[in-house]
C-alpha cells in the first residue's frame, strides 16, 4: 500500500483526557473539509476509543495521523505506552473494567492492527472510502 495520501493531518496531543474531544473534532472537521461526511460518525466514534485507551493505558504525549488514500482513510493513534493493544474480556467491575472499546472499534472498520516503531505503540485503523471500489 505504498501509494501517497492525498490529505493529511498529524497532531500531538497530552495525553489526559482533554485529548478525546480535540482529537474528535480534529477527525470530523478534517473528514468533512475533505468531503468525506459519510465516515465521520464512524471514525469520530473510533478516534475517541483510541485516544481513550491512550490515555487510560499509555505514557506520554499522543500521536493522531489521519490520511485519505485512493481507496481508504487510515488513522494511528501512538503513545509511549510499551503495550500490545488487543481486544480483551469484557469486566463489568473492579479496576480492570472496561474492554469494549477496541470490540466498538473492531465493528465500525475495515481493518485495524498495531505495531511498535521508535519507542511507539501506534494502532491504526483503515476505513473503505464510501465511493471506491
Amino acid at each position: 500500500m505504498g501509494d501517497e495520501p492525498s490529505h493529511q493531518i498529524y497532531e500531538v496531543l497530552s495525553g489526559v483526557p482533554e485529548a478525546v474531544p480535540r482529537a474528535r473534532q480534529l477527525v470530523v472537521n478534517s473528514l468533512r473539509a475533505w468531503g468525506l461526511s459519510g465516515i465521520v460518525e464512524a471514525l469520530k466514534v473510533t478516534v475517541a476509543e483510541l485516544v481513550t485507551n491512550a490515555v487510560r493505558h499509555g505514557r506520554g504525549p499522543i500521536h493522531v495521523t489521519l490520511a485519505v488514500f485512493r481507496d481508504r482513510v487510515r488513522l494511528e493513534v501512538g503513545d509511549r505506552g510499551g503495550g500490545h493493544p488487543a481486544i480483551r474480556a469484557v469486566q463489568l467491575t473492579g479496576p480492570a473494567m472496561g474492554g469494549w472499546g477496541l470490540r466498538i472499534v473492531d465493528q465500525l472498520v475495515d481493518r485495524w492492527g498495531t505495531h511498535t516503531a521508535s519507542g511507539q505503540t501506534v494502532v491504526w485503523i483503515e476505513k473503505a472510502l464510501p465511493d471506491a471500489s
